[in-house]
Formats: C-alpha cells, structure tokens, sequence
C-alpha cells in the first residue's frame, strides 16, 4: 500500500494528465488481471499472452520502456534487418517486424520458457514469418551455463549475476551460449543495413564486442543500447562503438540506468 501511495502521490505532482492516465492505466491493468484476460493489447499496440506476476509484461503492457525506440523502429524508412539480443517476450522484435520496411529480424532470448513466449507472441502479431528466433545467449564462450531467473521478472535474468549468490526469489536455469564464431554463421556478410539492440543487464560489453569480432557487424548502422552504471563502464561501451565507426550518441533517460542510441553518418 505504501508503494502504491507513494506512486500516486509522485503521479499527482506531475500534474493532472499525467495522473489520470497513471489511473487509467494501472486501474486497466488491475481489471484485465481479476478478470483472467489471457490476451490483451499493449500501449505499444500489439497483442500479448497475459502473464500478470511478471513485472516485464506489466512494463510492456503500460509502456513503461517509453516510446524512443518503438517509434524509432516504427518509422525507419529504410530497408532493414532487425538484431534483437535479449528479445524476452518480443515487444520489439514484434515492433520492428511489423515495419513494412523490415526485411527480417533475428532474436537472441536464451531462457526456455520466456523464449516459448517469444514465439507465441510473434505468431499471434502475425510476423513470425519475418522471425528467425534463436533460444541462444551470446557470450565469449559457447556451451551451457546456469544463471538466475524469475518469473516475476523475467526480464532481470542476467548472464553479469551467474557467479552471484543465489537468491531466494531466483531459480537457476540453464541455457545455451554462442561466440562470435557461432554468430558469424547466423548473419550474411553481403551488405545488408543492420539494426542492433542491446539489452543484457549488464552484459552489454561482452556481447558487442563479440558482435564487432564478426564480418557482418560493419554493415551496423544503428545500435540501441541499455547502459546500468553499477554493473558498466559507459565510457568503455562508447570507446568500443567509436572504434567500429559509430560518431552520434544519443541518450534516452536520466540518472545512472538509461539508454543509447548510437548511429554512424551513412
């Protein structure tokens, strides 16, 4: 209740809009789930599979991720193909497949069951046509590996929190991983226009960097990426860009966890 309180009372000093489409949102969300809707549509305007204890399909379905990237994916104008690594349950696989200017999209969501609703997800937007899903994890070493995992959030599985204590609210479970010699093999090196997003809590460095080891990754124009200044060095994130070509950085929110975007002048 405190939390709740505290939300409203954070609500209401953003002024009257704000809270009334805080009410109407979470008050919605809060109807759907006494009523067991097993399919609803997010404010990003696509269909999910319900699944009311995680906190990443309540995000999705109140766009708690903000609008920068959809939009930005929404709009491309260009010929593309969409890189997803830590697709979870697909609201921008989904996004960008539905871009009639996307060609294709390929996701990387390594634990099993969050990967199950990626792929219901994507065929019930209809774009699984466009979907090449991998159940995979990149990282710099291929093989199985256990990280911690919870269906209440699912989006907080991390490879950065396998060698953590266990937690009580957290499960172990294995996936598999991939380097960049697997990757490789994923991907053409003929000249295609490549758009990346990045989002591994924490583990963003090792994956560009065995992205960047990769022929394809010099037809990258754009990479979306999540920065979480406790667990990365954002300086040695945007070294490593700059030194693959990348010259425009922009930053999407506030404080010590936020995201990027950054592109190269094509």
């Amino acid at each position: 209740m405190r939390v709740m309180f505290n939300k409203l009372i954070y609500a209401y000093k953003k002024g009257p809009s704000y809270t009334i489409n805080y009410l109407i949102v979470n008050f919605s969300f809060l109807f759907l789930r006494f009523f067991k809707v097993s399919i609803v549509r997010s404010k990003y305007d696509i269909e999910l599979y319900a699944d009311y204890k995680d906190a990443t399909f309540k995000y999705y379905y109140q766009a708690k991720y903000g609008f920068f990237l959809s939009d930005y994916l929404k709009k491309y104008q260009s010929k593309f193909t969409f890189i997803d690594i830590g697709a979870n349950q697909g609201l921008f696989t989904i996004l960008a497949a539905k871009n009639t200017h996307c060609e294709k999209v390929v996701s990387f969501e390594p634990v099993p069951s969050i990967y199950e609703s990626l792929k219901k997800n994507s065929r019930l937007n209809d774009v699984s046509h466009k979907c090449d899903l991998q159940n995979l994890a990149l990282s710099d070493k291929c093989g199985e590996i256990e990280i911690p995992y919870s269906d209440k959030h699912s989006g907080a599985a991390s490879l950065v929190l396998q060698n953590k204590a266990k937690v009580s609210e957290f499960e172990m479970v294995k996936i598999r991983t991939i380097n960049a010699e697997l990757l490789e093999s994923i991907f053409s090196s003929k000249f295609q226009n490549y758009v990346l997003k990045v989002d591994v809590e924490g583990y963003e460095f090792i994956v560009l960097t065995e992205i960047f080891k990769c022929n394809f990754s010099k037809f990258i124009t754009s990479v979306f990426y999540e920065v979480d200044e406790e667990w990365e060095e954002p300086d040695l994130l945007e070294a490593l860009l700059r030194n693959n070509g990348f010259i425009n950085f922009k930053k999407i929110g506030h404080g010590t966890h936020y995201d990027i975007l950054a592109t190269k002048n094509i």
